[in-house]
């Protein structure tokens, strides 16, 4: 039995059935105008029939299956192989039509060639450039029927496969009709056509390509349909002229197979054509829509990058004289007791600056600080004499910040009623935006200093509470325990987890550089990172060589990012990580009843930023048991500190240190992952507030990440896992 692939490589039979049926009908066609006709010679009518049909059949199946085994998506190189090949087939129908011309100019002259001599040229001759003008005609037309259902299929659906496979079984049975030795009723004929191109009409609308086009792109393929459609009239007036003379000894009518497959190359053609002239104005309103994005992701860039007050108001001036076609603008930004810094599309003078803000505080002085002005025709506006010129609509948007004005925004076009609503509304929204960005830099300015700060803060520390875990589920393999806290109100450690199937489970542990909002932005930077990564099942080797260009990209270039990552496989029970300078994994094996720092090779994340990064990659593997315990942590804990008054009255620092984690953690070994984290961060904080009476206990409950009462010198996590 064929299989697919092995079918797709015998479709040549169609072409040489289809060849070689074409190459019959022509030489019986030829046959018959020779001498010799006057003798019984030929096939009879119901064989010319069957050939007939085997010649459209067999081209159509085999450029459908050529076709089909191309895996073609560019919509403009679909279109521009059918124009060429309408190019081609017109090229060669003219020359063929032309030919015997040539040859009796060559014979006999020019002058002496006219209509009359060219019926002087041997029938069977001039027949059979009308029989190639045929082939031509048909090859061109099936070549964009097949590749015009690519387009039908952009983006397909169940409802287009099934609409063209009907399409395709009512083509396939159309030679039917063309059958000399019985005639079907014209009636059935004109009910089948109908049926056809009912469904042709369904398939014409199939244009959801067009999506996917831009704004050039639409205009190339505009200009190739148009050639395509011109090249589909002509070779179809064409043939219709030639098919007039009855070549085959077929009614046209009953030539059903090409009645569809011209209607159908046509239709979808025009329909193409239309639909894209149609979106041309929906496309330039999507584009610009576009455009509106981005420029506020731009401004929304510029904020969030380090601050630059003149790079925000020089693009709030470009968006809003680009998105409202204005011919003239400017944005004053006010200096006390100074002239203002101006951003404009020309040069101009700061003495009409002054005089269009006189002229607009006399015009409107209660309005002209805090609210837009829209003045449709200034030339009513007798206020405005001395500096409108030859404008004659103007916009003011006042810019404010902290309930102050700060910037002034005009723009100018020199024909009334310049400005449509929705132009007002989109610059005043980016201003909006704009303002809300000056007030909330200056707000970040004074964070510490205001009790609003502290409140964003505590949202903040919400969000990134929110970021991380609640909790980590136990599993058939391990019971697992995790708790984390900042020193400030935000911090930089992570930890997360990913659990795609029973087989694998990840596990990722991570201490940014610095504390505070700016290593919790890289907090969060990390955890998308993460998140991303996690997706493309990489190993733990792989994923630290990608997390290091993607921190490459994202931070700062003095920050960095340790970190430790693990794949726990259930099945071969084995442990792969990899580290990344990052504190080292404190693992107990239990068969041997010790608890060991597994220091391992790795450097942190944004440190080497170039290719060199993957030699310091260092991928293990551990076989875990039963029993087996593994402690993750952050530097938090290890380096937390007691601090207290020597003899000299100065600060003497002891920190809590590997030593003190060890011996906890083998004090505890027995109990369950949640009582070996509270055991731990009890014992750090007795050590943090040792022999001091200020210390405040924590609460005892049941959930680890209840309040705690630990000085904090870093932020900590702790992250125990216990094998079952």
């Amino acid at each position: 039995m064929l299989n697919k692939d092995t079918f797709r490589q015998s479709y040549f039979l169609y072409l040489l059935m289809g060849l070689i049926s074409f190459f019959i009908i022509s030489a019986d066609f030829l046959l018959k105008l020779s001498p010799l006709s006057s003798i019984q010679i030929g096939l009879p009518d119901f064989w010319i029939s069957i050939f007939l049909v085997w010649f459209f059949i067999g081209h159509f199946l085999y450029l459908t299956e050529f076709f089909e085994g191309k895996e073609i998506y560019n919509i403009e190189f679909l279109l521009r192989t059918v124009f060429i090949t309408g190019v081609v087939a017109v090229a060669a129908y003219f020359g063929l039509e032309y030919l015997p011309w040539l040859l009796l100019i060559l014979k006999e002259g020019f002058e002496n060639v006219d209509e009359q001599a060219i019926q002087t040229i041997n029938p069977v001759f001039r027949h059979s450039i009308q029989l190639l003008h045929l082939y031509f005609f048909v090859v061109y037309y099936l070549i964009a029927l097949v590749l015009f259902k690519k387009l039908i299929y952009v983006k397909k659906t169940k409802q287009e496969i099934i609409l063209w496979n009907i399409f395709k079984g009512l083509l396939l049975a159309a030679p039917i009709f063309g059958f000399t030795n019985f005639r079907i009723p014209e009636y059935i004929i004109y009910g089948y056509l109908s049926i056809s191109f009912t469904l042709i009409l369904f398939l014409s609308v199939r244009i959801k390509w067009i999506a996917v086009l831009n704004m050039s792109e639409k205009w190339k393929i505009i200009v190739l349909l148009v050639f395509i459609n011109c090249v589909s009239v002509v070779l179809a007036v064409k043939q219709w002229q030639m098919i007039q003379d009855n070549l085959l000894n077929l009614e046209i009518i009953r030539n059903v197979f090409l009645i569809i497959v011209v209607g159908m190359v046509n239709l979808y053609g025009v329909v193409a054509l239309l639909g894209l002239i149609f979106n041309l104005p929906i496309a330039a309103v999507m584009e610009e829509r576009s455009e509106q994005i981005n420029s506020f992701q731009e401004i929304n860039q510029i904020i969030q990058g380090k601050f630059k007050s003149e790079k925000v108001f020089e693009k709030l001036f470009n968006i809003g004289f680009s998105n409202t076609k204005a011919e003239v603008g400017w944005i004053e930004i006010l200096n006390e007791g100074e002239e203002g810094d101006i951003y404009s599309n020309i040069d101009i003078d700061y003495s009409v600056v002054d005089g269009f803000n006189q002229a607009l505080i006399e015009y409107a002085p209660a309005m002209a600080n805090y609210n837009y002005i829209h003045i449709m025709n200034l030339k009513k506006e007798p206020k405005f004499d001395l500096v409108r010129s030859n404008f004659r609509s103007m916009l003011y948007f006042p810019i404010t910040a902290n309930k102050k004005l700060i910037g002034r925004y005009y723009l100018l076009k020199t024909y009334k009623n310049g400005f449509d609503t929705y132009m007002i509304r989109l610059v005043k929204t980016f201003i909006d935006q704009t303002s809300l960005a000056i007030e909330n830099s200056e707000l970040l300015e004074r964070s510490f200093e205001t009790e609003r700060v502290k409140e964003e803060l505590a949202i903040a520390k919400s969000v990134q509470k929110r970021l991380l875990p609640q909790s980590i589920p136990n599993n058939a393999i391990f019971d697992i325990s995790c708790y984390s806290e900042s020193a400030q109100d935000v911090g930089g450690d992570f930890y997360d987890y990913n659990s795609s199937d029973d087989k694998r489970f990840s596990l990722i542990i991570g201490d940014v550089s610095g504390k505070g909002t700016t290593a919790a932005f890289h907090m969060a930077e990390m955890k998308g990172i993460f998140e991303a990564l996690i997706q493309l099942n990489l190993t733990s080797g792989d994923f630290l060589i990608r997390a290091n260009n993607a921190v490459n990209k994202c931070l700062e270039s003095n920050a960095f990012i340790t970190l430790s990552y693990f794949q726990i496989y259930s099945k071969s029970r084995k442990i792969t990580y990899s580290r990344a300078g990052h504190c080292p994994i404190l693992y107990f094996n239990a068969k041997k009843e010790e608890f060991k720092y597994l220091d391992d090779d790795g450097i942190a994340l944004g440190i080497i930023k170039d290719d060199s990064f993957k030699d310091h990659v260092q991928v293990n593997e551990i076989k875990f048991a039963a029993g087996d315990c593994m402690i993750l942590y952050t530097d938090g804990i290890i380096e937390n500190r007691h601090v207290r008054k020597n003899d000299n009255k100065s600060d003497e620092i002891e920190e809590y240190g590997y030593e003190r984690l060890l011996k906890c953690a083998l004090k505890h070994k027995a109990g369950s992952p949640e009582k070996m984290s509270r055991a731990i961060l009890d014992d750090l904080e007795k050590f943090v507030f040792k022999n001091e009476d200020k210390k405040v206990k924590s609460k005892k409950t049941k959930n680890v990440e209840s309040e705690r009462r630990i000085a904090l010198f870093d932020d900590i996590t702790l992250v125990v896992l216990k094998f079952k």
